[in-house]
């Protein structure tokens, strides 16, 4: 009953700057913006707020795509209306210098925006995220393996249908998975394919595409997109073969092997 986060927050000010003294190497992890996201009725437009986890220092943003500086707008508190076509990316700066790491966010809001989920696949219990609204509900995941808006499926490959709820035309899709293998036992697919369908049963592949290994210790996000001819269809199923287990090299090689996926999205 007597801790007091404000205080807390200014107490981290000068801890930072010990470790720093000290030579220790501390995460800016808390310091990096995500965005907690209010969908309008008709999908087509979002309002956000930016969160951290410690709100220590300045945070700057931009909606035109370029990078902040700062110079940029600064973010107080309320809402930012953000449409489609726009990109905003938003960065924390400490003594005028990049602090954490940036949010970029440019394909939101799209046609899955919102969209209604068929899982082909069981997702772990453990990493549920919004449940069969977690890859259409805008909320994106950060670089943290523990970031809660992460989806996760062990030792089994991603088997999902993206139903636009009416015929559309589309000529981008895109899919967004999670690799940390300094810290953890999530992977990149092996291989990813796009297929689609008017009806919902008969389903033509659009694109597969092979994931080269990618054996860097750090972080990472990435974005598997395939562009192609505009075509007419309502559903879209995407396939990702998960490595099962974990590679020779791995810190812990054998053991099984995850897929985090986070957003999806067509246009």
């Amino acid at each position: 009953e007597t801790k007091n986060w404000e205080r807390f927050e200014q107490k981290m000010i000068l801890q930072l700057h010990r470790y720093e003294a000290k030579g220790y190497h501390y995460s800016e992890s808390a310091f990096t913006p995500a965005i907690q996201v209010k969908l309008d009725q008709n999908l087509e437009k979002l309002e956000i707020q930016f969160q951290r986890e410690l709100n220590l220092y300045p945070l700057h943003y931009t909606l035109d795509g370029s990078v902040p500086s700062p110079a940029s707008p600064l973010y107080k508190s309320g809402e930012i209306v953000f449409s489609e076509g726009s990109r905003i990316r938003a960065q924390t700066f400490r003594e005028g210098q990049t602090f954490g790491f940036p949010l970029d966010i440019e394909d939101l809001p799209n046609k899955a925006t919102g969209g209604k989920m068929i899982y082909n696949c069981e997702w772990n219990s453990g990493y549920a995220a919004n449940g069969d609204k977690a890859l259409t509900d805008a909320q994106l995941a950060t670089k943290r393996g523990d970031h809660p808006n992460w989806q996760g499926f062990r030792k089994v490959d991603l088997d999902i249908i993206l139903d636009l709820q009416g015929i559309d035309t589309v000529s981008t899709c895109w899919i967004q998975f999670f690799q940390h293998v300094g810290m953890t036992s999530v992977l990149l697919p092996l291989s990813v394919e796009f297929y689609s369908s008017l009806d919902g049963i008969d389903y033509e592949l659009i694109e597969e595409k092979i994931i080269p290994p990618d054996s860097r210790q750090e972080a990472m996000i990435r974005k598997v997109e395939i562009l192609f001819a505009s075509k007419t269809i309502r559903y879209i199923q995407i396939k990702a073969r998960n490595p099962n287990a974990l590679p020779k090299g791995h810190p812990r090689a054998g053991g099984d092997a995850w897929l985090f996926v986070d957003e999806i999205g067509a246009e």
